[in-house]
């Protein structure tokens, strides 16, 4: 008994020194699988300013940004064929800004921005491939003690070639990579100013690289709730040389710094931060509601078939409450007509008076 009691203690010593001497597996997030149906909503803010010779620029933007699942699609690009994830995107948002006017005097802008985006994503790593998108933008700006309405809308779609990447799912510290992206779009503006509209097309080819790496995990609070969290951090270069400085803006390529706060529960980001070159947050979106619900393929059940468009669960419940009351209605109506039997007073008999209608007689 003595032995066996060593024994014991022998083992779970040893099952303790190798729980605490072997290290912990962080959280990991593995590749989001949502269902057709599920959705991400953020509120989304911007807050940025700079300075430049004209004068200061200044930007606040608030609003948010709607993301539903709509199908798996294979998507064909340049002849190859690429699974998918068809997304919906809905923006819309609040602005305002100040921008230096006549005679060093600022000038404030306020308008709304509303857009409208359908994305398809990799299955694989969730980076966008294909997106066609359009939207308006409408600003009231005063000069002279005079409103200056002018209204902005586009169209066009994005193409993007991932050309390397290092990126993968499941997401777990410490991750490290990068990924090279060719990103081409065409669009069309068309601008409303004083009575005269203007349309204008551009065509642009950008190739960015951008270096990622994990952190440590992190709970994170939002509106949505409390979420165990995997950031990722993600610094882009390469804006396809453009020179923001010809504008008199200060070139932002690599001195941004993006933050996502990837969920396994919420399969998505939670949180999504832009830091400048202090680490100063200029740009946030935070979740508010969610639902997601990981996809499992199959046979849809017979309630979430659909006939012509319509789901059976919505037809059986349509049928559940308009055959009971035609069931009803027609009770009370065969009720109402059915054939009476006459009555008649007690201790009559029929044919005498008082006891109801005579029966033929037969004629003398």
């Amino acid at each position: 008994m003595r032995k066996l009691l060593t024994m014991l203690v022998v083992i779970i010593s040893f099952s303790w020194l190798v729980a605490y001497a072997l290290p912990a597996k962080g959280a990991e997030v593995n590749r989001p699988v949502p269902t057709p149906g599920d959705f991400w909503e953020y509120e989304s803010s911007v807050s940025l300013s700079f300075m430049t010779d004209p004068g200061n620029y200044a930007a606040e933007i608030e609003g948010t940004i709607r993301v539903e699942m709509v199908a798996y699609e294979t998507l064909t690009l340049a002849g190859v064929d690429t699974p998918t994830l068809k997304m919906k995107g809905n923006v819309s948002l609040a602005l305002t800004m100040q921008i230096p006017g006549p005679l060093g005097a600022p000038l404030t802008l306020s308008g709304t921005i509303v857009a409208n985006s359908t994305d398809y994503r990799r299955t694989s790593d969730f980076e966008l491939v294909y997106s066609e998108s359009s939207g308006e933008v409408t600003t009231t700006m005063t000069v002279f003690g005079f409103p200056v309405t002018g209204t902005s809308t586009f169209q066009g779609n994005t193409t993007t070639k991932v050309l390397s990447s290092d990126f993968a799912f499941p997401l777990t510290y410490p991750c490290s990579g990068k990924t090279k992206l060719n990103t081409t779009t065409e669009a069309t503006y068309t601008v409303s100013l004083f009575g005269t509209t203007t349309t204008n097309h551009s065509s642009t080819s950008l190739e960015t690289e951008s270096a990622f790496h994990c952190l440590m995990e992190k709970n994170v609070t939002v509106p949505a709730g409390q979420f165990l969290t995997v950031p990722l951090s993600r610094k882009t270069s390469g804006l396809g040389g453009v020179d923001f400085a010809t504008l008199g803006i200060p070139n932002p390529a690599g001195n941004f710094t993006s933050r996502e706060y990837w969920s396994e529960e919420a399969g998505s980001f939670v949180k999504q931060e832009t830091r400048n070159e202090t680490d100063s947050v200029v740009a946030e979106n935070v979740l508010v509601k969610y639902r997601y619900r990981p996809y499992k393929p199959g046979p849809a059940s017979l309630l979430d078939r659909e006939l012509y468009g319509v789901k059976f669960s919505t037809i059986l419940l349509t049928v559940g409450l308009i055959v009971p009351l035609v069931v009803a209605l027609a009770l009370i109506f065969w009720w109402k007509s059915r054939p009476r039997t006459p009555t008649f007073a007690p201790g009559v008999p029929p044919g005498t008076a008082g006891s109801g209608p005579m029966p033929p007689q037969n004629p003398r």
